[in-house]
Formats: C-alpha cells, sequence, structure tokens
C-alpha cells in the first residue's frame, strides 16, 4: 500500500479566511440601511439589497431586477445620462444628487456615490454603487432656506413700514387734530373725514407688513384659543356665502396661550377668507383646536426646532389647492394669486408674522385640486385665563407739562400743538441725546415723558434706562412705528406706563395722558 500526503492546511486556512469574508460583506451588503447596487452597462440590475427593495417600494428582489433603470427609476433619464457621462470620464462620482421615484411614483431625492466596473481589456461592463435617501432632509433643508429667506424680507418691510409708520403718524394725527377743531357742518370737515379713513387704511396695511417682521406690537396676555375662534366664525359665519359649510371641532378644556387676542383673530380670519377664496363654487371649512406635545421624535419639532406643549389649531378646506411652487411662496409680502385689485398679497405673510411673534410656527399641506390644510402650533402659557371687560376712557384737557422725545419733524411738530390746545405745557426734544440733556434741566417741572422708542444718537431703552437712574419715578409713554418688541417689554416691565402704536389719533393720546394722571389721582 503506497500513500501520499499532501498539507493543505493554508489552503483551509484561506479558504476559510475567503468564506468569512464572503460572508462578512454579504452581512454588511443585505444589513445595510443605504442602498447597495451592482447594474449592467445597459441598465439592468445585476444585484441590489433589501434597503434598495424598501425604498423603491417594490414587492421582491427579482421584480425589481427586470426593471429598466432608465425608464422605471429616474424622474428625468437624462438624469441618468448625465451620471454615466461623469462616471465614463472620470470612473466615480461622489454624493451625486438624482431625483428618482418609487414603485408608486412617488418622487425621493438621493445621493449616489457609485464607481464603473472594467474587464481585463478596459472596457467597462457595469456599475456599483450606494443609494442614499435625503428626501426628509432636503425638505428640512428648505424649510430652513425658507425660514431665513423670510426673516430676510421680514427686517427689509419692518424698516420700511417703521418709516412709512412716522410719515403717516403726522398725516393722520394732524387729519384728527383738525377734525377735533371742526364742525360736522363745516364744508371740509368730509375732506378731512376721508383723509383720516385714508390714511387709517395705509396704517393698517402697514400693521400687516409688521406683523411680518415681527416688529409689530402686542399685548400678550393669557387668551383662551376656542373662544378666538368662536368670536371669529360668529363673524364668518354671517359673511361667506351659505354654499360653503363650516365645520369646528374644538377640543374642550383646553389651557390658554400666551397672545395678542386680536392679531391672533385677524390670522385665523385671513386663514379663514383664503379657504373660502379656494372654494368658488362652495365647500367644507374645518377648524380643529387640539393639545399636541412635541419632542425631538415629532417631525413638527424638527421642522421648527421646537419643544413642549403646544395648542395646534388647524384650518383646512376642499377647494383647489396649490402646487410645489406656490407654496413655497404664500409667506411672502405682496405675493398673491388673486386677480389684481382682489388681494395686496399681505394675508398670509401678516399669518406667518403673527404666529412667529408669538413663539409658534405654521405649516401648509396642498396639492391641486386636494385642498389645503395649515397646522398653527401655539405655546401653551403658564398663565390662568382671565376674561376682563373693556374700560371706556373720555379724552378731556389738562394742565401737566408734557416732555415729547421725537425724531421725526412733523410728528414732533404736531403732537406738541395737539397738546398745547388741550393745556398742556410742551417741551420737546429731536433725538434721544437732547432728550437726555433737557431733561436734567426741567426734571422738577415735568410731569410724563413721551419717549420715541426708535431715534438717532441714543435710543429709547437708553434714554429710558438713563432717565430712571436720575428720577426712579419718572412718568414715561412710550411710542413706536417700529421696534423690538422684546425691548419695548423690558421697558415696560421696569415701569413705563404703555405704549402707544403709530400712527395714532390725537384723541388716543390724550386719552391716555388722562387715564394716567386722573389714575394716579384716584390711588391717591
Amino acid at each position: 500500500m503506497m500513500a501520499v500526503f499532501t498539507d493543505i492546511t493554508e489552503r483551509k486556512k484561506t479558504e476559510m479566511a475567503l468564506q468569512n469574508s464572503e460572508a462578512k460583506y454579504r452581512s454588511l451588503f443585505e444589513e445595510s440601511q443605504d442602498v447597495i447596487y451592482i447594474s449592467s452597462a445597459d441598465g439592468r440590475l445585476l444585484d441590489i439589497n433589501p434597503a434598495g427593495i424598501r425604498m423603491f417600494g417594490f414587492e421582491s428582489k427579482e421584480e425589481l431586477l427586470s426593471i429598466d433603470i432608465a425608464t422605471t427609476l429616474y424622474v428625468n433619464p437624462r438624469d441618468r445620462q448625465r451620471s454615466l457621462e461623469l462616471l465614463n470620464k472620470y470612473d466615480k462620482i461622489k454624493d451625486f444628487e438624482l431625483e428618482l421615484k418609487r414603485k408608486d411614483g412617488k418622487h425621493i431625492t438621493v445621493i449616489e456615490t457609485s464607481s464603473v466596473i472594467r474587464n481585463e481589456n478596459g472596457e467597462i461592463t457595469g456599475y456599483r454603487g450606494i443609494l442614499r435617501d435625503i428626501t426628509e432632509r432636503k425638505k428640512l433643508e428648505q424649510q430652513l432656506f425658507q425660514a431665513q429667506k423670510m426673516e430676510s424680507i421680514g427686517t427689509l418691510a419692518g424698516g420700511i413700514a417703521h418709516d412709512f409708520n412716522n410719515i403717516l403718524g403726522g398725516i393722520l394725527g394732524y387729519a384728527s387734530f383738525i377734525k377735533m377743531k371742526m364742525q360736522k357742518n363745516d364744508p371740509f370737515y368730509k375732506y378731512i373725514n376721508v383723509m383720516e379713513r385714508s390714511a387709517e387704511r395705509a396704517a393698517e396695511l402697514t400693521s400687516q407688513l409688521l406683523a411680518f417682521s415681527r416688529g409689530g406690537n402686542y399685548k400678550l396676555e393669557p387668551v383662551d384659543l376656542n373662544e378666538v375662534v368662536e368670536e371669529t366664525l360668529a363673524i364668518v359665519e354671517r359673511t361667506f356665502d351659505k354654499s360653503i359649510e363650516i365645520r369646528k371641532e374644538l377640543s374642550g378644556d383646553l389651557p390658554p396661550v400666551e397672545a395678542d387676542s386680536t392679531q391672533l383673530q385677524q390670522a385665523v380670519m385671513n386663514l379663514c377668507v383664503n379657504a373660502r377664496d379656494a372654494m368658488p363654487a362652495g365647500g367644507l371649512l374645518t377648524i380643529k383646536t387640539d393639545e399636541a406635545h412635541l419632542d425631538n421624535n415629532s417631525f413638527s419639532f424638527q421642522a421648527a426646532g421646537a419643544e413642549g406643549d403646544f395648542l395646534k389649531l388647524t384650518v383646512s378646506d376642499n377647494g383647489c389647492g396649490m402646487d410645489s411652487e406656490t407654496l413655497e411662496k404664500i409667506y411672502e409680502p405682496f405675493f398673491t394669486t388673486k386677480e389684481k385689485g382682489k388681494g395686496t398679497g399681505l394675508g398670509m405673510s401678516m399669518v406667518y408674522g403673527v404666529i412667529k411673534s408669538h413663539g409658534g410656527f405654521i405649516s401648509a399641506d396642498s396639492s391641486p385640486g386636494a385642498g389645503t390644510t395649515f397646522h398653527i402650533f401655539l405655546p401653551v402659557s403658564k398663565k390662568k385665563y382671565q376674561r376682563k371687560l373693556p374700560e371706556k376712557i373720555i379724552p378731556t384737557s389738562g394742565h401737566e407739562v408734557i416732555f415729547v422725545i421725537e425724531d421725526e419733524e412733523a410728528l414732533r411738530t404736531m403732537i406738541s400743538e395737539a397738546l398745547k390746545s388741550f393745556g398742556y405745557e410742551v417741551i420737546v426734544a429731536a433725538d434721544g441725546l437732547e432728550g437726555w440733556e433737557k431733561f436734567k434741566e426741567h426734571r422738577q417741572r415735568i410731569d410724563l415723558v413721551f419717549l420715541d422708542m426708535v431715534m438717532p444718537r441714543m435710543v429709547g431703552l437708553e434714554v429710558f434706562q438713563k432717565l430712571k437712574s436720575l428720577d426712579p419715578l419718572v412718568r414715561v409713554l412710550l411710542t413706536t412705528g417700529y421696534s423690538d418688541s422684546q425691548k419695548a417689554q423690558e421697558i415696560l416691565n421696569d415701569g413705563a406706563l404703555g405704549l402707544i402704536n403709530k400712527p395714532y389719533l390725537i384723541p388716543e393720546l390724550i386719552a391716555r395722558l388722562r387715564e394716567i394722571f386722573d389714575g394716579e389721582k384716584q390711588t391717591a
């Protein structure tokens, strides 16, 4: 018996290592959350992992391997040709962005990193690569970009509104002042009346710009959201065509939100009006309220960067809807899809600004023919809601000394003349620094400082702090056409007696002064 033994230990080790390596890479291929594929040069898939089957929405690998890549997976087949040209030229591409589609037709955005497969003759026989779905990331990026764009537009709008309010302040102030001095049977009374109403309408437009820019001044207090909705719907039901069915689904026992009820009501009204205009032949308008808790697992949290307890207000219609291009622009000032003369394009920008100013956020879902739904989230207030009854104030004359610090010459002159006509003694200053110098000189005589928030040389906040340091009991009434609401609130919290938004009517200013002086007398 003869035998030959050959030592194959090393070969077996090599085979085992090869099997282990193949198992390791097959496991990596199968378990990867990114799509891994191998395709032929003529556009057929040779292999693809389970992540690819899930991403493209097919039932099995066999079904996916039978398709033509260019016509089935690409939204635009030319995009595949473009990527192949780069691959053939450079042998690889990295993070190449593509728009693909699933089996159900839904579009997805992916980034591709791939390389060519060549034979021993250098000919291209196929491609291998990795696809990563970035659809949700692109949505978040787009939302961030939109928010930054709106912030920039808001800054511009706020600056324009500030200057415009100062101009309107002189027009509206003088109109109301002259009107007070005229009899109703005066032949010029009706012209002054028209001038006043026109200035007020212009002021409303400016107010909408300020709301968008978040430079508006709000009286924030605990508000019952359901009550705001009910008050708005009471107007809607009386004024909207009966062909529009209004459905409300208001959750009971909601906590309050910190808001300016007037501004919030206007925002809800604008949404209802837009819904009505989207349903010219009639339809269904639905308003819902509910509680919502957001955390880092919520898509709404990721989109808005907000977390905590919110109230959710949903306003939806089943009207004509909007395409994606229109949806991206709806919050921009002066953008409108309505006919000329039927809309200013400030309605949705006003809604956007009001919600942002209240610490909330807004999003919209819409598609042509499928209606539109707006989702508004407002942070829950920790304060209790208490219903307040309005107090009627009747303006009367006075004799006190009022120190007016206002940089706009027309406004300064108008205020001075109006106050003097009501019996007040007036001292004026043209900017913050002059105001500080004159206050030091006349502070023993001054009964109240009427202080503008935005001025050259020294802004209202700095002037107020200096006045308080010299006289802790100084009376200050603020006025502004546009300012940082946080700074205004800081001054109010530190002892300012109130704030009047520009432009204002002279009776409003006189009434506020009497409210301050006479209220102190009653307290004393």
